[in-house]
């Protein structure tokens, strides 16, 4: 009579080991990061990247003017960052900031860095469908002028965090 070869039952896995897999397994987010490297506005005509120049980028999915990406591709996480060097007031020229696609813009500290409508535009506008995710962090927005809604932001069908 052959022998039988006792049958083992098979580990099971733990909660924690899927846990783990499955966050190896998930897609994982692009994010763009462009960083301003002039308070000027539209643009100086340099190879340095503006605040309006990123945001172009960040919107089109493609580089504009001096900008540089030092992260990943665009994509759902894209992030703004100030150079040491941008401080002060980044005068807007009588035109907002249109934001369409989801991004954060961190800016240095709303002591050292103001994006000012000069009374002239509202600063951002921030629409796009479907609606972007926008978080707006560490700058004073100021001077803004719409003679319908929102000076310093007009936002539709999309969510901030300030």
């Amino acid at each position: 009579m052959p022998t039988q070869t006792p049958h083992r039952a098979l580990p099971r896995p733990s909660l924690l080991s899927v846990a783990i897999a499955g966050l190896l397994l998930a897609p994982v987010a692009r994010a763009a990061t462009i960083t301003v490297g002039s308070a000027a506005d539209p643009g100086d005509g340099s190879t340095t990247c503006t605040l309006r120049e990123a945001i172009t980028s960040i919107n089109t999915s493609s580089l504009i003017s001096g900008c540089v990406n030092t992260g990943d591709d665009f994509g759902t996480d894209d992030t703004i960052l100030f150079a040491s060097s941008v401080t002060g007031t980044i005068t807007l020229s009588g035109s907002e900031l249109q934001i369409t696609k989801s991004m954060a813009i961190a800016g240095p500290g709303a002591d050292d860095l103001a994006v000012d409508g000069d009374f002239l535009s509202r600063v951002f506008n921030i629409t796009g469908a479907p609606g972007p995710t926008v978080l707006i962090e560490g700058l004073t927005i100021q001077n803004g002028s719409d003679s319908g809604n929102g000076g310093g932001i007009f936002l539709k069908g999309s969510s901030l965090a300030l």
